[in-house]
């Protein structure tokens, strides 16, 4: 019997936190998924660190769009603006495919920004984003 079409898949946590310990040469790493929407964010802690791993949905963000924030990204970093810039695999590589139930899935491995979400700005913070972005 054939895969029946699907629009919405979540890759287990479990299995992509052992391909990606392969793909980026982490090891002791654990990954859980912290957020299931438009893109599943994932969350990996190794001995050292934590990082991010967003899992795009094609029908919310093409590939050369996902290249496009994948440029901009490098962009800032490299301008030393503060961004949860991507991380290349052990190849080189960022951006990671696997083949999902209702098709390709591209996934991006970011750095972990430190802090606390800020949902309504202050305006002495309002003033650091524009300060960071000029």
């Amino acid at each position: 019997m054939s895969i029946f079409p699907t629009q919405y898949s979540t890759l287990n946590a479990s299995a992509l936190g052992i391909y990606l310990a392969e793909k980026y040469g982490f090891t002791n790493l654990s990954c859980r998924l912290l957020v299931r929407n438009v893109s599943d964010t994932y969350i990996l802690q190794d001995a050292n660190d934590r990082y991010i791993f967003k899992i795009y949905r094609d029908a919310h963000r093409k590939l050369d769009q996902i290249r496009g924030e994948v440029e901009l990204l490098q962009l800032l970093k490299e301008k030393n603006i503060g961004v949860a810039a991507p991380i290349p695999d052990r190849t080189g590589d960022i951006i990671q495919q696997f083949q999902a139930a209702e098709g390709i899935r591209n996934g991006v491995l970011l750095e972990f920004a430190k802090g606390k979400a800020i949902l309504l700005p202050d305006d002495k913070q309002l003033a650091l984003i524009g300060r960071e972005l000029s």
